[in-house]
């Protein structure tokens, strides 16, 4: 959706949204993003791990190394990707 305006002569008055095509670089993009957010949690997770203060609660580096090569791996499908259909398989 883009932008919006009112349609006051309904009863009641109606919010109408403008629509448009997202390009497959966009769509690549937001997919890009969210992978990257994904990785980025399991990071944080691990960090935090270390820093609390239970000593039995330790970073473990398998988990951030199978978590990189999982984002790598999303990553190589997204750039891959060159139509909508191709982006709707990886989503």
């Amino acid at each position: 959706m883009t932008t919006h305006s009112f349609d006051i002569d309904a009863d009641p008055a109606q919010i109408v949204w403008g629509k448009r095509e997202l390009t497959v670089d966009e769509r690549k993009g937001a997919l890009r993003s969210q992978a990257n957010s994904e990785f980025q949690a399991v990071v944080d997770a691990e960090v935090r791990k270390q820093m609390d203060d239970d000593p039995a609660s330790v970073y473990d580096p398998d988990v951030v190394a199978a978590a990189q090569a999982t984002l790598n791996t999303k990553l190589t499908a997204i750039d891959g990707a060159t139509t909508h259909e191709d982006v709707d398989v990886i989503s």
